[in-house]
């Protein structure tokens, strides 16, 4: 079988789940094309799966380590890279894929039916109008057209997967509110990791520890430094922050003692073979 999956690269947690997905399909024997861009694109291709390049859909832009919904929506918006459904739509015409799987990337969808691919979405929050309330008039109103829209893309896909453990013992299930309507095409498919349970070893760790992946790129560069602050507060406590792809760990000079910045790695998993020496 041929299977499309898109990735929203707005963030390295979808990118993660997606390259495990990709993984295994490979593994059962299936034709994997991804979708992704950015820093996303390049971490997907240094594990080796074949990756076509897209466009972002959204523009996240903030300020103090907070997302500015209303300048993101006005940086989309003059991005104009929702227009990239073409470049979208003729990918999957190249690669005419059996099935379609995004995680987020509403494009990928909406060229999928186009199409008429069967197509899946795989999402951890399905209440996003919850972002738009206490804002203006006109946000409040711009949240209720996003809850019409993601609400229709709900009901219309093949499948919704939750890349989660099942009810009750749902990690996201605060951020998840489903219509009964579509209760029955929703698949609680277990968290997707890179590796297994029995491949990890638990770090020898002799204090208390704190390990940050937030990245310090983009708006969240702010809370990278709040971290190092709170760090500062108590020196019994050990903290291992992750870089992001775009920064420099090394531009960080003044640290306590208690604080080591790791350059971007993708695959934290071994990490507790390092914590072993840092701590």
């Amino acid at each position: 079988m041929k299977i499309m999956l898109f990735v929203c690269g707005e963030g390295l947690g979808h990118t993660s789940r997606c390259i495990s997905l990709a993984q295994q399909m490979k593994a059962s024997g299936h034709e994997v094309l991804m979708g992704a861009y950015g820093y996303s694109k390049d971490l997907i291709e240094t594990k080796g799966l074949r990756t076509a390049e897209m466009v972002p859909e959204i523009q996240l832009v903030g300020n103090s380590g907070c997302l500015d919904l209303k300048s993101s929506v006005i940086a989309t918006i003059k991005s104009g890279q929702f227009l990239g459904i073409g470049k979208v739509h003729r990918i999957l015409k190249d690669f005419d894929p059996d099935i379609v799987v995004s995680d987020s990337y509403y494009t990928g969808i909406f060229s999928a039916w186009m199409r008429k691919k069967p197509v899946y979405l795989m999402v951890n929050q399905s209440n996003m109008e919850e972002f738009f309330m206490g804002k203006s008039i006109f946000m409040r109103s711009l949240g209720k057209i996003t809850k019409t829209f993601y609400s229709r893309v709900f009901r219309k896909v093949d499948g919704i997967i939750i890349p989660d453990f099942p009810m009750p013992n749902t990690i996201c299930k605060y951020n998840l509110d489903f219509e009964e309507r579509v209760l029955d095409s929703v698949f609680y498919s277990g968290p997707l990791v890179v590796k297994k349970y029995k491949e990890v070893h638990e770090a020898e760790l002799t204090r208390p520890h704190v390990l940050s992946t937030i990245g310090g790129f983009g708006y969240r560069e702010p809370l990278f430094h709040k971290v190092i602050e709170t760090a500062r507060l108590d020196r019994n406590i050990s903290y291992t922050l992750l870089s992001g792809p775009s920064i420099n760990p090394d531009k960080f000079t003044d640290l306590p003692e208690n604080v080591t910045i790791m350059k971007f790695i993708d695959d934290q998993f071994p990490l507790s073979s390092y914590l072993e020496g840092i701590v």
